[in-house]
Protein backbone atom coordinates (compact mmCIF):
# COMPACT_ATOMS: atom_id res chain seq x y z
CA UNK A 1 0.00 0.00 0.00
CA UNK A 2 2.10 3.37 -1.18
CA UNK A 3 -0.54 5.40 0.98
CA UNK A 4 0.19 3.26 4.00
CA UNK A 5 4.05 3.59 3.12
CA UNK A 6 3.79 7.39 2.45
CA UNK A 7 2.16 7.53 5.80
CA UNK A 8 4.74 6.10 7.78
CA UNK A 9 7.43 8.07 6.14
CA UNK A 10 5.78 11.64 7.41
CA UNK A 11 7.96 10.52 10.47
CA UNK A 12 11.36 11.32 9.50
CA UNK A 13 13.40 11.59 13.03
CA UNK A 14 16.27 12.24 12.45
CA UNK A 15 19.70 10.91 13.55
CA UNK A 16 18.20 7.07 14.17
CA UNK A 17 18.65 5.15 11.16
CA UNK A 18 15.43 3.35 11.93
CA UNK A 19 13.48 6.94 12.13
CA UNK A 20 11.90 6.26 15.10
CA UNK A 21 9.14 4.30 16.67
CA UNK A 22 5.46 5.06 16.25
CA UNK A 23 2.31 4.02 18.06
CA UNK A 24 -1.08 3.53 16.51
CA UNK A 25 -3.99 3.96 18.60
CA UNK A 26 -7.70 3.55 18.36
CA UNK A 27 -10.41 4.46 20.66
CA UNK A 28 -13.09 1.90 21.31
CA UNK A 29 -16.59 3.33 23.07
CA UNK A 30 -18.88 0.25 22.44
CA UNK A 31 -20.20 -1.68 19.77
CA UNK A 32 -22.92 0.84 18.61
CA UNK A 33 -19.86 3.45 18.35
CA UNK A 34 -21.49 5.99 21.34
CA UNK A 35 -20.12 7.14 24.34
CA UNK A 36 -22.86 4.81 26.44
CA UNK A 37 -21.01 2.07 27.39
CA UNK A 38 -19.92 1.11 30.92
CA UNK A 39 -15.79 0.97 29.56
CA UNK A 40 -13.80 2.98 27.73
CA UNK A 41 -10.69 1.49 25.66
CA UNK A 42 -7.97 2.81 24.01
CA UNK A 43 -5.28 0.31 22.39
CA UNK A 44 -2.82 -0.16 20.14
CA UNK A 45 0.27 -0.89 18.92
CA UNK A 46 4.21 0.41 18.75
CA UNK A 47 6.95 -0.20 16.30
CA UNK A 48 9.52 1.37 14.61
CA UNK A 49 8.77 3.31 11.62
CA UNK A 50 10.68 1.16 8.82
CA UNK A 51 8.92 -2.40 10.49
CA UNK A 52 5.96 -0.72 10.04
CA UNK A 53 6.09 -0.22 6.33
CA UNK A 54 7.66 -3.76 6.27
CA UNK A 55 4.57 -4.97 8.23
CA UNK A 56 2.40 -3.09 5.13
CA UNK A 57 4.32 -4.60 2.62
CA UNK A 58 4.25 -7.99 4.27
CA UNK A 59 0.41 -8.39 5.26
CA UNK A 60 -1.21 -7.17 2.05
CA UNK A 61 -1.00 -10.45 -0.10
CA UNK A 62 -1.92 -12.48 3.07
CA UNK A 63 -5.18 -9.85 3.45
CA UNK A 64 -5.74 -10.37 -0.52
CA UNK A 65 -6.09 -14.11 0.05
CA UNK A 66 -8.59 -14.14 2.55
CA UNK A 67 -10.39 -11.44 0.55
CA UNK A 68 -10.22 -8.74 3.91
CA UNK A 69 -10.59 -5.16 2.83
CA UNK A 70 -10.33 -4.00 6.15
CA UNK A 71 -9.24 -5.32 9.27
CA UNK A 72 -12.08 -4.79 11.44
CA UNK A 73 -12.61 -6.18 15.06
CA UNK A 74 -16.46 -5.54 14.99
CA UNK A 75 -17.35 -6.76 11.44
CA UNK A 76 -14.63 -9.95 12.24
CA UNK A 77 -16.73 -10.71 15.68
CA UNK A 78 -20.08 -10.33 14.00
CA UNK A 79 -19.30 -12.06 10.73
CA UNK A 80 -20.14 -9.00 8.42
CA UNK A 81 -18.76 -7.29 5.44
CA UNK A 82 -16.08 -9.50 4.03
CA UNK A 83 -16.14 -12.02 6.83
CA UNK A 84 -19.47 -12.76 6.11
CA UNK A 85 -19.95 -16.57 6.65
CA UNK A 86 -16.74 -17.21 8.11
CA UNK A 87 -16.71 -20.27 10.30
CA UNK A 88 -14.61 -21.18 13.48
CA UNK A 89 -11.82 -22.73 11.46
CA UNK A 90 -11.35 -19.78 9.14
CA UNK A 91 -11.66 -16.91 11.89
CA UNK A 92 -8.93 -18.56 13.74
CA UNK A 93 -6.44 -19.42 10.74
CA UNK A 94 -7.34 -15.77 9.79
CA UNK A 95 -6.14 -14.43 13.45
CA UNK A 96 -3.13 -17.03 13.69
CA UNK A 97 -1.73 -15.71 10.05
CA UNK A 98 -2.83 -12.03 10.30
CA UNK A 99 -0.65 -11.97 14.04
CA UNK A 100 2.31 -14.16 12.55
CA UNK A 101 2.99 -11.20 10.56
CA UNK A 102 2.68 -8.40 12.92
CA UNK A 103 4.92 -10.67 15.29
CA UNK A 104 7.79 -10.37 13.23
CA UNK A 105 7.35 -6.73 12.65
CA UNK A 106 5.40 -5.44 15.71
CA UNK A 107 7.67 -4.37 19.01
CA UNK A 108 4.28 -4.61 21.47
CA UNK A 109 1.14 -3.54 22.18
CA UNK A 110 -1.06 -1.70 24.60
CA UNK A 111 -4.48 -2.09 26.41
CA UNK A 112 -5.95 0.41 28.23
CA UNK A 113 -9.76 -0.27 29.82
CA UNK A 114 -11.33 2.04 32.06
CA UNK A 115 -14.45 1.37 33.94
CA UNK A 116 -16.20 4.57 34.21
CA UNK A 117 -17.99 3.64 37.37
CA UNK A 118 -14.84 3.23 39.21
CA UNK A 119 -13.15 6.24 38.34
CA UNK A 120 -16.30 8.52 38.89
CA UNK A 121 -15.66 7.23 42.20
CA UNK A 122 -12.16 7.57 42.66
CA UNK A 123 -12.26 11.07 41.68
CA UNK A 124 -14.41 11.95 44.50
CA UNK A 125 -11.81 10.31 46.76
CA UNK A 126 -8.44 11.80 44.91
CA UNK A 127 -8.86 15.72 44.42
CA UNK A 128 -5.56 15.11 42.43
CA UNK A 129 -7.76 13.01 39.84
CA UNK A 130 -11.01 14.95 39.57
CA UNK A 131 -10.52 15.98 36.16
CA UNK A 132 -9.22 12.95 34.59
CA UNK A 133 -11.63 11.38 31.88
CA UNK A 134 -12.19 7.96 31.30
CA UNK A 135 -10.28 8.87 27.80
CA UNK A 136 -7.34 11.01 29.39
CA UNK A 137 -6.70 8.20 31.90
CA UNK A 138 -6.89 5.39 28.89
CA UNK A 139 -4.35 7.37 26.77
CA UNK A 140 -1.93 8.46 29.56
CA UNK A 141 -1.89 4.86 30.63
CA UNK A 142 -1.05 3.35 27.45
CA UNK A 143 2.05 5.75 26.72
CA UNK A 144 3.03 5.69 30.32
CA UNK A 145 3.01 1.80 30.50
CA UNK A 146 5.41 1.91 27.00
CA UNK A 147 7.58 4.00 27.96
CA UNK A 148 8.35 3.69 31.84
CA UNK A 149 7.52 -0.52 31.77
CA UNK A 150 7.53 -2.28 28.51
CA UNK A 151 9.98 -2.75 25.49
CA UNK A 152 10.16 0.87 25.00
CA UNK A 153 11.39 1.59 28.15
CA UNK A 154 14.47 -0.83 26.92
CA UNK A 155 15.24 1.09 23.62
CA UNK A 156 18.20 3.92 23.48
CA UNK A 157 16.34 7.12 24.88
CA UNK A 158 17.56 9.71 21.96
CA UNK A 159 14.86 7.54 19.80
CA UNK A 160 11.53 9.62 19.79
CA UNK A 161 8.17 8.34 19.74
CA UNK A 162 5.45 9.92 17.83
CA UNK A 163 1.68 8.80 17.58
CA UNK A 164 -0.78 7.93 14.86
CA UNK A 165 -4.89 7.85 15.60
CA UNK A 166 -7.48 7.27 14.33
CA UNK A 167 -9.19 9.91 12.29
CA UNK A 168 -12.97 10.65 13.20
CA UNK A 169 -13.64 10.26 16.78
CA UNK A 170 -15.80 12.59 18.58
CA UNK A 171 -12.84 12.55 21.28
CA UNK A 172 -9.57 13.41 19.48
CA UNK A 173 -9.57 17.23 20.03
CA UNK A 174 -9.35 15.58 23.92
CA UNK A 175 -6.76 13.13 22.77
CA UNK A 176 -4.32 16.47 20.86
CA UNK A 177 -4.94 18.44 24.57
CA UNK A 178 -3.55 15.69 26.27
CA UNK A 179 -0.91 14.79 23.96
CA UNK A 180 0.22 18.38 24.14
CA UNK A 181 0.27 18.60 28.15
CA UNK A 182 1.91 15.22 28.51
CA UNK A 183 4.78 16.71 26.78
CA UNK A 184 4.92 19.88 28.07
CA UNK A 185 4.55 18.20 32.10
CA UNK A 186 6.03 14.84 32.44
CA UNK A 187 9.24 15.61 33.95
CA UNK A 188 11.79 13.94 33.31
CA UNK A 189 10.52 11.94 29.86
CA UNK A 190 12.54 8.79 29.12
CA UNK A 191 12.54 9.58 25.70
CA UNK A 192 11.80 12.42 23.45
CA UNK A 193 7.98 12.84 21.84
CA UNK A 194 7.07 13.58 18.45
CA UNK A 195 4.69 14.48 16.56
CA UNK A 196 0.48 12.90 17.11
CA UNK A 197 -1.59 12.90 13.95
CA UNK A 198 -4.94 11.63 12.98
CA UNK A 199 -5.09 9.48 10.33
CA UNK A 200 -8.42 7.60 8.23
CA UNK A 201 -9.06 3.67 8.93
CA UNK A 202 -8.31 3.06 5.63
CA UNK A 203 -4.50 4.87 5.43
CA UNK A 204 -2.28 1.77 6.69
CA UNK A 205 -2.92 -1.60 8.33
CA UNK A 206 -1.54 -0.67 11.58
CA UNK A 207 -4.54 1.38 12.43
CA UNK A 208 -6.51 -1.62 11.41
CA UNK A 209 -4.54 -3.82 13.51
CA UNK A 210 -4.96 -1.12 16.78
CA UNK A 211 -8.79 -1.28 15.94
CA UNK A 212 -8.68 -5.29 16.10
CA UNK A 213 -6.99 -5.11 19.12
CA UNK A 214 -9.10 -2.39 20.43
CA UNK A 215 -12.11 -4.19 19.77
CA UNK A 216 -11.09 -7.22 21.45
CA UNK A 217 -10.09 -5.71 24.34
CA UNK A 218 -12.40 -3.56 25.36
CA UNK A 219 -15.18 -6.30 24.99
CA UNK A 220 -13.21 -8.12 27.71
CA UNK A 221 -13.61 -5.09 29.78
CA UNK A 222 -17.42 -5.00 29.39
CA UNK A 223 -17.03 -8.48 30.91
CA UNK A 224 -14.81 -7.61 33.63
CA UNK A 225 -17.80 -5.06 34.60
CA UNK A 226 -20.88 -7.17 34.29
CA UNK A 227 -18.85 -10.40 36.01
CA UNK A 228 -16.63 -9.34 38.69
CA UNK A 229 -12.96 -10.23 38.25
CA UNK A 230 -12.52 -13.52 37.03
CA UNK A 231 -10.49 -16.35 39.32
CA UNK A 232 -8.94 -17.90 35.16
CA UNK A 233 -9.04 -15.58 32.15
CA UNK A 234 -10.91 -16.91 29.50
CA UNK A 235 -9.87 -14.24 26.70
CA UNK A 236 -10.73 -16.06 23.66
CA UNK A 237 -8.54 -17.33 20.40
CA UNK A 238 -8.44 -13.69 19.30
CA UNK A 239 -7.05 -12.28 22.69
CA UNK A 240 -4.90 -15.53 23.22
CA UNK A 241 -3.71 -15.78 19.99
CA UNK A 242 -2.10 -12.27 20.17
CA UNK A 243 -0.61 -12.55 22.79
CA UNK A 244 1.15 -15.66 21.55
CA UNK A 245 2.99 -13.61 19.20
CA UNK A 246 3.11 -10.24 20.17
CA UNK A 247 4.01 -9.13 24.23
CA UNK A 248 0.68 -7.13 24.99
CA UNK A 249 0.04 -4.64 28.01
CA UNK A 250 -3.59 -5.16 29.23
CA UNK A 251 -4.19 -2.44 31.96
CA UNK A 252 -7.47 -2.01 33.48
CA UNK A 253 -9.15 0.42 36.32
CA UNK A 254 -11.52 -1.41 37.73
CA UNK A 255 -13.54 -1.62 41.51
CA UNK A 256 -11.56 -4.44 43.33
CA UNK A 257 -8.33 -4.46 41.23
CA UNK A 258 -6.76 -6.76 43.59
CA UNK A 259 -7.93 -9.61 40.95
CA UNK A 260 -6.04 -13.31 40.67
CA UNK A 261 -5.44 -15.84 38.39
CA UNK A 262 -3.51 -13.16 36.18
CA UNK A 263 -0.61 -14.62 34.52
CA UNK A 264 2.17 -12.31 34.18
CA UNK A 265 1.74 -10.95 30.86
CA UNK A 266 -1.74 -9.40 31.71
CA UNK A 267 -0.72 -7.98 35.08
CA UNK A 268 -3.84 -5.86 36.30
CA UNK A 269 -1.52 -2.30 36.50
CA UNK A 270 -2.53 0.94 37.56
CA UNK A 271 -0.29 3.65 36.20
CA UNK A 272 -2.08 7.20 36.87
CA UNK A 273 0.78 9.67 36.12
CA UNK A 274 -1.47 12.96 35.23
CA UNK A 275 -2.18 15.42 38.25
CA UNK A 276 -5.34 16.46 37.86
CA UNK A 277 -4.75 19.26 35.55
CA UNK A 278 -6.84 17.68 32.35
Amino acid sequence: MKAAEDCFRLFDLGRNERSGMVLVLVCYLDDSDNDQGPVMGVAGYVSFVDKWVDFERAVEPFLQSFGVDVIRGKDFHHEKGCYKGWDGHKKRDFVDGLYGIAGECVIGGVNSVVQKSWLAENRKTRPAQKFLSPLGTAFGNCLASLMYKDAVSLMPNDIRLSVLVELGNSNNGNILKYWNWIKQNWEPLPRPLGSLQFVDKHSCRAIQLADFLAFHGRREGEKWDREGHPEIENEGYALETMIKYIPHRHNRYFKNESATGLSADRSNALFVPLDGKL
